[in-house]
């Protein structure tokens, strides 16, 4: 069976790309595999005749920002476009004042 998945990880408040975003992909054979995003964002991954149909969970994580994920179902001969993944950032803390 062949899966192919592409995407674009952002910032989910300013819609920008982020850069080298890590995408961790888990099968529901529990085997992972990590791709990385390029200049505009984008990942891509494929697979040939290594892991069986089923649902795959996709987990973007970048410094700065809370880890983001999505989800899909997959047969064989699967192309899956555009599931693109937007990150928030990490919220700030806020500082305690002083008496």
């Amino acid at each position: 069976c062949d899966f192919h998945v592409s995407g674009v990880v952002s910032d989910g408040t300013t819609a920008f790309p982020l850069v080298g975003a890590q995408v961790t992909i888990e099968f529901s054979d529990a085997e992972t595999d990590v791709t990385f995003t390029a200049a505009s964002g984008a990942y891509s991954y494929s697979t040939y005749d290594t892991h069986p149909p089923g649902e795959v969970t996709l987990e973007a994580s970048f410094e700065g920002y809370q880890n983001g994920f999505a989800y899909a179902s997959w047969q064989c001969e699967t192309w899956i476009t555009d599931l693109n993944i937007a990150l928030a950032p990490v919220p700030s803390p806020t500082p305690t004042p002083t008496p």
